[in-house]
């Protein structure tokens, strides 16, 4: 119970919150920006001009997985996701291994996955060991608040692409390195076959957290660079059993880099990061204790007129009509992200319902209300006979889940579930 009113009283703040700055006739763009904070958009996702293209690996990956967990009827979806599904026989997604049971279980225990496109590498990066892959990725706008649980770097790999997909079977070795310097740290590896086709997977946790943590100037100008290596296992004719190790290309055995045609876009290389990132209470208060220093120095700056009273229905394009308060119920509120000028950075939902609870708990409870708990029916009716005991609250007895799908960046996306922020159904607590 502890939890759920903690629950329940989160979801009052943030919808509070929201209908003040919606109720106001005058929103500055200092409110709206703070708004999106709290939802986790990033201000570079807000410059962006036009909505970055979702055909690649990394993008399609996090739609794919929005469309899992969506509980929107497919005919409900965004055009963008509705397109997707049309094309459902595209390689990238009808690999068995795009989305995997570990991935799987990684969404559940995460709030929010990030992917990250290869990009080709500029001329300002290292020059790659003949052979070997060089993969540039971009990590600049990933919020400081999020904790990396798991990473991992995905790779594809077709036969008909490579030198070998004629010849007997052989096995190979890949190797991840991250320049040092003049030096190569090995990150992972991984053994595999020529005769494979699919999704090859490489653990980059560590490699990625200390990316995050340890930024440096290069790293935000050009990116941060990965080596792949092949090692080609061939049977040696005069030993017999043993293997002879020959360095290869790694286009040779049909792994795809992100030089490759835009036919291949879907195929290219990417990064998947599961993250957890605080809630919204915790982000609220530490927002809130941010703004009460800056008061305490600038008092006069922080004068704001009174809150008024919440309306019956939340929207911005009309005017507000007050009414007064009738018996708790739930209200429509529809939040627009058009509204927070992240109309081209939100891929989905455009715009979402959270709904909030409204009204009076009177005498007697029980017919509008008929999920109002024993103990609210007795504090309304020792309200009664002792007004100075508060009456019950009208607030959220059901609550949802909803998932934002974002554009980080013109290179990485980003997708935030956030539990608990739907009024499903309202009620006297």
């Amino acid at each position: 119970m502890p939890q759920q009113t903690l629950f329940h009283c989160v979801f009052i703040l943030l919808t509070c919150c929201l209908a003040v700055i919606f109720a106001q006739q005058e929103n500055t763009p200092d409110a709206m920006a703070q708004l999106a904070d709290l939802l986790g958009l990033s201000q570079a996702s807000a410059r962006l001009k036009r909505q970055p293209s979702l055909s690649n690996s990394a993008a399609k990956f996090l739609l794919e997985v929005y469309k899992e967990i969506s509980e929107e009827d497919e005919k409900n979806l965004p055009e963008v996701l509705q397109k997707q599904h049309k094309t459902r026989h595209r390689r990238a997604i009808s690999e068995g291994n795009f989305i995997t049971p570990f991935d799987r279980r990684e969404i559940e225990l995460s709030n929010n996955i990030i992917t990250f496109a290869s990009r080709p590498v500029s001329f300002n990066s290292i020059s790659a060991p003949l052979g070997d892959m060089l993969v540039n990725f971009n990590l600049n706008d990933i919020p400081n608040d999020l904790e990396l649980t798991h990473a991992a770097m995905r790779l594809y790999q077709d036969p008909q692409l490579g030198h070998y997909n004629t010849h007997a079977e052989y096995n190979y070795t890949i190797t991840v390195y991250k320049p040092v310097g003049e030096y190569m740290h090995r990150v992972a590896s991984i053994n595999a076959t020529t005769a494979f086709r699919g999704w090859l997977e490489l653990n980059v946790t560590h490699v990625l957290n200390q990316w995050l943590r340890f930024r440096t100037l290069k790293q935000i100008l050009y990116g941060n660079d990965l080596l792949v290596g092949v090692t080609l296992h061939t049977p040696h004719r005069k030993v017999g059993t043993y293997s002879k190790l020959q360095q290869v290309a790694a286009t040779d055995v049909g792994l795809v880099s992100p030089q490759m045609q835009a036919e291949l876009l879907d195929l290219q290389p990417f990064i998947i990061g599961y993250f957890n990132g605080p809630d919204l209470m915790t982000k609220m208060q530490q927002r809130s204790s941010q703004q009460n220093k800056r008061r305490v120095r600038h008092a006069d700056s922080f004068r704001q007129p009174p809150a008024p009273h919440l309306p019956h229905t939340i929207n911005i394009n009309k005017e507000i009509v007050f009414e007064p308060p009738k018996a708790c119920e739930r209200r429509n509120f529809t939040l627009d992200f058009k509204y927070l000028g992240m109309e081209k950075s939100v891929i989905a939902p455009k715009t979402f319902e959270a709904f909030y609870c409204f009204g009076e708990c009177n005498f007697p409870l029980g017919t509008p209300m008929h999920n109002a708990t024993n103990h609210a029916i007795v504090q309304t009716l020792m309200h009664l006979k002792r007004p100075n005991l508060p009456k019950p609250c009208c607030v959220p007895v059901k609550l949802a889940s909803i998932s934002i799908l974002y554009s980080v960046n013109e290179d990485s996306v980003n997708l935030m579930r956030f539990s608990h922020i739907v009024a499903k159904e309202c009620g006297c607590r």
